[in-house]
Formats: structure tokens, C-alpha cells, sequence
């Protein structure tokens, strides 16, 4: 079995929070996303697993507030059109308030979500057209997860961002890779 971790976090009081996947849950026959509390010395405390009856993966944990943490990620919601890109908001003790997919045909995944000066949440990732390449993917939405813009960035070959940050005239500066530009 796999268990993987992608994105830790501290929070000020001390505990340090671990997000990630694993397929030990399914007994190997798929990945779920994970999310595993530890105190300041190391000792886990709890795991939480998001079953589906499909693969979910948790790439980045942002802490919102005191009780409240989201997940970027991908899933597959219908196992047929590849993944799409995840949020899933969780409690201070890994409980699951509400998981949200975005996407359509083909795949999409997010890498990041950030809170927004607004109280709102901006995620990055990819967005997979027809061809199978794939395009800068940025989404604006509210606290509940309902999408306010998105933009697509990008060019005939695989481009993608994963990490992002909001400035102080409320824009956002994005880092990307792209394979379109001048590679």
C-alpha cells in the first residue's frame, strides 16, 4: 500500500496538520484523500481518510481560520473523464463539511488554494483540453466554494501553474510552467 504526504502546514497553536493520499484504506484498489493531525513533538493525534468510490488526491491544506482548513486536489467523480480538479473543506478535527469537484471532460486538477483578501478562495492548477494539453487554470470563488471568475493561460502545448499568491492591489502574481512559450 501507498501513503503519501504533499502540503504540511503549522498553526500557531503548536499542532502541525499533513495532507495527502493513500490507498491503504481501499486495500490498494484506490487512493483517497487524507488528512492527519500531530502535536508539536510529532505524535499523530488523528487521520481522517475521504472515501469515494473513486481516486481522490490532496495536494495542498490551507488553514482558512481556527476551525476551518480546505484541500486542493483532484478526484474523479465519474471514473469516465479523467479527474477533476478538488476542494474539499474540513473542521479543525478533519471532519468533512463539503467536498467540491470543478472541471469537465478531460482532466483537471488544482495544486493550490489560497484565501483571498476578500475572505474568498483562489485556487490554481491545470485545465485539460481535447487534444490532452493543458492550460494555466485559475479560479476566484467565494468561501463556499462558487465560482466568482476562472481564467485559462496557455498555448498549443501542456502548461500548468502551482503556486500562487494575491498581491496587494488585489491582482494575483501566478508561477507557471509552460512547454508552449519559447521551450
Amino acid at each position: 500500500w501507498s501513503e503519501n504526504s504533499q502540503s504540511v502546514i503549522e498553526t500557531s497553536d503548536g499542532f502541525i496538520y499533513v495532507t495527502g493520499y493513500a490507498d491503504s484504506v481501499s486495500g490498494g484498489t484506490g487512493y483517497d484523500a487524507t488528512l492527519s493531525k500531530f502535536d508539536a513533538d510529532g505524535n499523530l493525534l488523528w487521520t481522517q481518510t475521504y472515501k469515494t468510490a473513486v481516486n481522490d488526491y490532496a495536494f495542498f491544506i490551507l488553514k482558512y481560520s481556527d476551525d476551518i482548513f480546505y484541500i486542493a486536489g483532484e478526484g474523479s467523480p465519474d471514473s469516465i473523464n479523467g479527474t477533476d480538479a478538488m476542494i474539499l473543506k474540513v473542521d479543525s478535527s478533519g471532519n468533512l463539511i463539503w467536498r467540491k469537484y470543478y472541471g469537465s471532460k478531460h482532466s483537471q486538477s488544482f495544486d493550490m488554494v489560497r484565501k483571498t483578501f476578500g475572505g474568498g478562495l483562489s485556487m490554481c492548477g491545470y485545465y485539460s483540453d481535447s487534444t490532452g494539453n493543458n492550460d494555466v487554470w485559475i479560479i476566484n470563488a467565494d468561501s463556499s466554494g462558487n465560482i466568482i471568475w476562472q481564467k485559462k493561460y496557455g498555448g498549443p502545448l501542456t502548461d500548468y501553474s502551482d503556486y500562487m499568491k494575491q498581491t496587494p492591489d488585489s491582482g494575483f502574481v501566478v508561477s507557471a510552467v509552460t512547454n508552449s512559450f519559447g521551450a
